[in-house]
């Protein structure tokens, strides 16, 4: 059967408006995947719909790495799966670098979403202008009921930010979680998940020696512990600089 060609003599109008979209353009326009009250200028977006290219996926030796799945997801069809099997220093990650975006306040959010035998959720940042290197993390652990955070370098040294923290016990549900630090301040700034908020900024920021090149690193990581395996889910990342007070 034959087909027709295309119209070649139809003419049609390009109009340029000048310069590029910017993210926060582009997230007015198709709806942002982040809360409405998460405020800044957009750096980066994710949501896991096509193929995995701005995250490095990675695994202790005995767990497998983080894949794309279409099982369980917040938006969309697809999201982050971390399964670490059972060990003492089983775990398993994901993190994206960015540029340097500037001495400003800086905001991870993400969704995350665990089973109900969930052990140790950690969302971490690294911040360097090649001078100086920041970094922190938070994490929930579920077991115990316990937020923590990050004090030093040092194996194992934690601050309590909350000695009773209880989310939901249903399997599954999607908690919004975000860190923000201040590089500026070199402390931690604030951690939100679900309605809990929590005013970090009497908290140092870890100090660690400068990499050579200015970066930005977030991430994620779910720890099992030595006899319980679990599973948890990674969506809609957002990376926000200029975050106000």
């Amino acid at each position: 059967m034959g087909q027709d060609l295309p119209d070649y003599t139809r003419m049609i109008t390009i109009q340029h408006t000048g310069g590029f979209i910017g993210l926060e353009e582009l997230a007015t326009r198709l709806g942002f995947i982040g809360p409405g009250d998460l405020h800044g200028n957009v750096l980066f977006m994710e949501d896991f719909e096509t193929e995995i290219t701005d995250w490095g996926l990675h695994s202790s030796a005995g767990s497998p790495d983080p894949v794309r799945t279409s099982r369980h997801k917040y938006s969309g069809n697809w999201s982050l799966k971390f399964a670490p099997v059972a060990g003492a220093s089983e775990h398993a990650w994901a993190d994206t670098y960015l540029y340097y975006p500037g001495a400003t306040r800086i905001t991870f959010f993400s969704r995350t979403a665990w089973k109900d035998d969930a052990q140790i959720m950690e969302w971490f940042m690294y911040v360097g202008d090649g001078a100086e290197h920041l970094w922190g993390s938070i994490r929930y652990n579920f077991a115990a009921s316990t937020l923590e955070g990050k004090r030093t370098p040092v194996v194992g040294d934690y601050f309590t930010i909350d000695p009773a923290l209880h989310v939901g016990l249903d399997e599954l549900i999607w908690y919004p979680i975000a860190l923000t630090f201040d590089p500026v301040a070199r402390t931690y700034f604030e951690f939100r998940i679900a309605e809990h908020v929590y005013d970090l900024t009497a908290h140092n920021l870890c100090v660690s020696a400068p990499r050579p090149d200015p970066e930005l690193n977030v991430g994620y990581r779910a720890l099992p512990t030595d006899t319980d395996t679990f599973t948890s889910y990674l969506d809609d990342v957002v990376i926000v600089k200029n975050v106000p007070v």
